[in-house]
């Protein structure tokens, strides 16, 4: 407002033909929020999917090289890795790149004040200035100009940090009481042509019944999958094909519902 007050002091005419150029990098700034934000979101949600692979790979690295699933994990980790470069590079373009232009465009009125003011300076223009005049006018025009194309940027960043902010907010709410658990009564378990994990299956078409009151040993050498079947009924991962208790469906039901390509039955999803 300082600025613009010397400004208007100096020229008003100039004034208002060179302040119309920062309002337009306000408004740039605002039609690429769609943009920013897309990019942003992208770039974060690869950046979970990247995280969450590299703590599987870790905690089930003996599991995958006894399976002989080490090179096919390593394969779909590069490829989830290159796709999160890509994807923070077009987030750290799209961010990185528009404040040159907002300045650009906001200082874009340096043009009429060079030709309007050397008018004013040879006294052919609407004010009569010398040539400290002139220089004072256009250094505080440049100071409202970086200061303005800084204030465009930071709505970008504004529309960045809100990405993040809709990230964590699930996680802020209240936390409801813990009730008592419901343990169903005993009953028959089935499980049927199970193939688990679902993406790159350790156990392939496990089937097996149960009736209460019996003991089932689980027998095998070190890294054959016998924790690999404990994971299965605590739904750590997804699973194909299907798992039966008393003739229903598995009550234990996650979040992902069932998986392209899978035969019948409830499918686990992550953690639910």
């Amino acid at each position: 407002i300082a600025y613009a007050i010397v400004l208007f002091f100096y020229d008003w005419r100039m004034t208002l033909i060179v302040l119309l150029f920062p309002p337009i990098a306000y408004v740039l700034a605002e039609k690429m929020k769609v943009i920013v934000t897309k990019a942003n979101a992208a770039a974060k949600a690869t950046a979970g999917h990247v995280n969450e692979m590299t703590m599987d790979r870790i905690g089930n690295a003996v599991t995958y090289r006894a399976a002989g699933e080490e090179e096919n994990r390593d394969r779909i980790y590069e490829k989830n890795l290159g796709e999160f470069e890509r994807r923070q590079i077009r987030a750290n373009i799209w961010e990185n790149t528009m404040q040159p232009l907002y300045a650009v465009i906001a200082m874009a009125g340096t043009f009429f004040i060079i030709w309007l003011g050397a008018r004013n300076v040879t006294g052919s223009g609407w004010r009569t200035w010398d040539i400290a005049a002139f220089s004072t006018y256009l250094s505080c025009f440049l100071k409202l100009a970086t200061k303005s194309s800084h204030a465009a940027k930071l709505f970008n960043s504004i529309q960045k940090a809100q990405v993040s902010w809709k990230r964590i907010q699930p996680y802020m709410q209240l936390v409801p009481e813990e009730t008592e658990p419901t343990i169903p009564k005993p009953n028959r378990l089935a499980v049927r042509n199970v193939s688990f994990p679902a993406d790159a299956p350790v156990l392939n078409q496990v089937s097996f019944s149960a009736r209460p009151g019996d003991i089932i040993g689980i027998t095998g050498g070190v890294a054959s999958g016998k924790s690999m079947l404990g994971k299965l009924f605590l739904h750590e991962d997804a699973y194909r094909s299907s798992i039966q208790f008393g003739g229903e469906k598995s009550p234990f039901r996650g979040l992902g519902g069932c998986l392209p390509g899978s035969r019948s039955g409830t499918v686990l999803g992550y953690h639910p």
